[in-house]
């Protein structure tokens, strides 16, 4: 019996369950397009594919890139289509190579995590994608820290090496950031209580806790202002 599929004839064989190419003489197996077929549906479906093809796990890891875990022999394209279609997929990668590690921070800058090798031109990518990934850096420069703390006052916690600059630019985004501060000043902590008085208990120095206590009066807060804190600390739980 023979097929038109596109511009190729076909003649399917039952007894073999193969397909004859006719002019080329190319034997492709029926399971090969069934394959094909299921891992371009759900790339998960790769984990049960015995007879993996570079066109299969292609087609599966452009579906779902993490199914690069199941990928039994990589290719530097199967690992590149991986890693741009989830970063973090680089964790499975054998040999990781500085294009692929770069593509995948550029995807996800928290991949950051899985590259063995770490430069600072990918560092530099991680945080621009994604500043949380400073707290994956293993070789901090004062200018990716500042850069991470301008984005997020919060990064101060990964800092290794802070400075009274980077300390100053975290607490004045927000005063509660005080307690990342590693060696905390009178300056400093006038910031963060001004902002907010209760931010009073990261105040270390017990000398300069006091004193701030008689010169900041506590606040006396309305009826209003009561129900206000109440909305306010529901909506931040929920």
């Amino acid at each position: 019996m023979f097929l038109r599929l596109g511009m190729l004839s076909k003649y399917v064989e039952k007894e073999t369950n193969k397909i004859y190419l006719t002019d080329k003489h190319e034997i492709i197996s029926l399971h090969y397009e069934k394959d094909l077929q299921k891992v371009l549906q759900d790339g998960f479906e790769l984990r049960n594919i015995k007879e993996q093809t570079p066109e299969i796990c292609l087609a599966a890891v452009n579906n779902l890139g993490w199914c690069l875990m199941y990928v039994k022999q990589q290719t530097d394209n199967i690992c590149l289509a991986a890693v741009k279609n989830y970063g973090r997929a680089i964790q499975y990668v054998n040999k990781q190579t500085p294009k692929l590690c770069m593509e995948s921070v550029k995807q996800d800058g928290l991949a950051l995590y899985y590259v063995k090798e770490q430069t600072y031109e990918l560092c530099l990518e991680a945080i621009k994608c994604n500043y949380k990934a400073f707290q994956y850096i293993k070789d901090q420069t004062p200018d990716l820290c500042l850069l991470a703390v301008k984005q997020d006052g919060s990064l101060l916690q990964y800092v290794k090496e802070q400075t009274p600059d980077l300390c100053l630019l975290a607490v004045k985004q927000d005063g509660s950031l005080l307690q990342y501060v590693k060696e905390q000043t009178f300056k400093l902590c006038l910031i963060a209580i001004k902002q907010n008085y209760y931010n009073i208990k990261f105040v270390e120095d017990k000398t300069f806790k006091q004193y701030l206590k008689s010169v900041i009066k506590k606040p006396k807060y309305t009826d209003i202002d009561f129900i206000d804190l109440i909305l306010r600390s529901i909506l931040i739980k929920h």
